[in-house]
């Protein structure tokens, strides 16, 4: 039997709690003689089934491990019809019976599946009422000009952002001392109540008001110099090249980028205005509202630049947004396949039309990283098309009058699979028993707030802060799954791997281009152009060195034994080329 327990965000506010809701569900057991386990998640809302402890019951019921579900009332394990439906038919797959004691369902009967759901219906139609409550509550907010939360544009702070700053400082001090991991000190001072009371006293004495936001003198020089910039060159991309090349960064210390500079230049906040429910979130994705819909109050923040000067800029975006961009089917066969050598970003397709040769066209890939950041980010990267192209289409065909080598590069594969799969399966576990005293401590914090042994802001910040590593944690596994996933080579069979191969080079020739294209995709994952060689990386392969002579056109290919991570699937396959376009 297992019980699932939960509570929303809302700061444990609702009546029924988490010890109430364990204690019902253990007496019910204890009565009925069945050994149980509580799943439990906290301060997580049931408006869908990302939750942590809801994704191991799931799991467990598919293992088979359990026969029978119970909740004390049927919104603790959700809100929403499709995941109940959903929950419903897994539970009938799998024969498990689910109870829920205050409503008093057992969808063992037929009248016990009819009240599942009706009250389905009933807890979807009471979160969205909910939504639709705080969602008016935010907007009336806004027009009292009190902020809603949310990231900190840059340019501005808060007295939250100065307390976590100061945590982070002291820790860089600390491990210059004794050598200790940063994040390892933020976790104890975060522990520690002096360094909470310094923290918090600092922040305050800075900021004396908190949930609002106030400049930072040092980002808003860099704000209006953007929008100096801006006037002067008419540019997103001309800005951010300015930009990286006289040394300013972002506030995580990385280069500017278009995106960033062109989400400056159009928020009224920078003028003193606040905006709000100018997106619709649908799912994890958003889009943009109507502008009707959009709610503007001014004079709600101190300003950094003029009104005058943001519709000066906005006239300019504006007018360079309605000229026409022609867009053509891309000529790319490798397109988002290549990737720059120096500094790691993506080299598109680009093509010169040079008028002073009798109109004679070059096509090569060009790494977008110096295009769009400039030369401090990269000093440039380009190959002629056919060259590359050529390279990696003669490097396939190879396989199928040589199967020999594909043999050899396999066996030296196994040999390096073996190597490197050990660590990966050591630090896979070590991360996993890192999440799990990440939940311990998430339950003793609960503990502490429920037992009112520290206050709502405290339990707020230290949340925040468990939330953060645990995500990081959370990514730190999802690299090494996908690393563990790309290196299990014992599944492939090398006769298939080869039959593949001969296919590749008997229909290669026969497909039109945007089968050529696709066939490549499916091949290869990545290709990495340097100075003076290319590595690629097969699917199932380790990757292979193409050195070149670039003056001629030659080509030969050595093996180096390194396991290859698949690339992330290509966002752009079909599309027109990636020459620059108008900022």
């Amino acid at each position: 039997m297992a019980g699932y327990i939960r509570v929303s965000t809302e700061m444990q506010a609702e009546r029924d709690s988490l010890p109430n809701q364990e204690e019902r569900i253990t007496s019910f057991a204890k009565a009925r003689g069945k050994a149980f386990r509580i799943y439990m998640d906290r301060g997580i809302s049931a408006r869908d089934k990302e939750r942590p402890a809801l994704q191991r019951l799931i799991s467990d019921i598919e293992d088979g491990k359990i026969d029978t579900v119970v909740v004390t009332k049927l919104d603790r394990i959700t809100r929403s019809l499709k995941d109940l439906i959903y929950l419903k038919e897994l539970f009938e797959k799998h024969n498990v019976a689910f109870i829920s004691l205050a409503e008093t369902i057992d969808s063992s009967t037929p009248m016990g599946r009819f009240s599942f759901y009706v009250l389905g219906l009933v807890a979807q139609l009471e979160r969205e009422v909910t939504a639709e409550r705080v969602a008016e509550d935010m907007k009336t907010r806004a027009r009292r000009k009190k902020w809603n939360g949310g990231v900190i544009p840059y340019g501005f702070t808060s007295q939250a952002r100065l307390y976590r700053e100061w945590l982070q400082n002291e820790a860089e001090r600390l491990s210059e001392e004794d050598g200790r991991p940063v994040n390892e000190i933020v976790r104890e001072l975060e522990r520690n109540q002096e360094a909470r009371r310094k923290a918090r006293a600092y922040a305050s004495q800075l900021i004396p008001q908190a949930k609002r936001l106030f400049v930072d003198m040092k980002e808003a020089e860099v704000v209006r110099k953007i929008y100096e910039l801006y006037l002067q060159l008419k540019s997103f991309r001309a800005v951010v090249h300015s930009l990286n090349t006289l040394g300013f960064r972002t506030r995580n210390g990385e280069h500017w980028s278009s995106t960033s500079v062109k989400r400056i230049l159009q928020n009224p906040m920078y003028y003193g205005a606040l905006t709000y429910n100018k997106r619709k979130s649908y799912g994890k994705t958003s889009r943009p509202r109507p502008e009707e819909e959009h709610i503007i109050v001014e004079n709600v923040f101190e300003p950094i630049v003029s009104k005058d000067l943001y519709d000066e800029v906005q006239d300019i975006i504006s007018s360079r947004r309605n000229k026409p961009y022609p867009r053509r089917n891309s000529p790319y066969l490798l397109s988002c396949l290549v990737k720059c050598g120096f500094c790691g970003s993506t080299m598109y397709g680009y093509t010169l039309h040079d008028h002073r040769k009798e109109g004679r066209i070059y096509k090569y890939y060009r790494c977008n990283g110096h295009v769009s950041k400039g030369s401090s980010v990269c000093q440039g990267n380009t190959i002629d098309m056919d060259t590359l192209n050529n390279l990696i289409v003669n490097e396939l065909k190879s396989f199928k009058t040589d199967p020999g080598k594909l043999k050899e590069r396999l066996k030296d594969y196994q040999i390096e699979y073996d190597r490197q799969t050990r660590p990966l399966l050591s630090q896979k576990k070590d991360i996993k028993q890192r999440l799990e005293r990440i939940e311990k401590r998430v339950s003793r914090l609960f503990e502490l707030y429920e037992n009112e042994l520290i206050d709502r802001w405290e339990f707020a910040e230290r949340k925040a802060s468990i939330e953060d590593e645990k995500r990081t944690l959370q990514r730190e596994l999802e690299k090494v799954n996908s690393n563990l996933s790309a290196s299990e080579l014992k599944d492939f069979d090398l006769d298939s791997i080869l039959n593949s191969f001969h296919s590749l080079a008997d229909v290669y020739e026969e497909l039109d281009f945007e089968g050529k294209r696709e066939l490549i995709q499916t091949v290869i994952s990545d290709i990495t152009v340097r100075r003076h060689d290319i590595e690629y990386s097969i699917y199932a392969m380790p990757e292979s060195v193409a050195v070149y002579d670039r003056t001629v056109a030659r080509a030969a290919t050595m093996v180096t034994p390194t396991i290859p991570a698949p690339a992330p699937p290509c966002r752009s396959r079909g599309i027109g080329p990636r020459s620059p376009a108008p900022s």
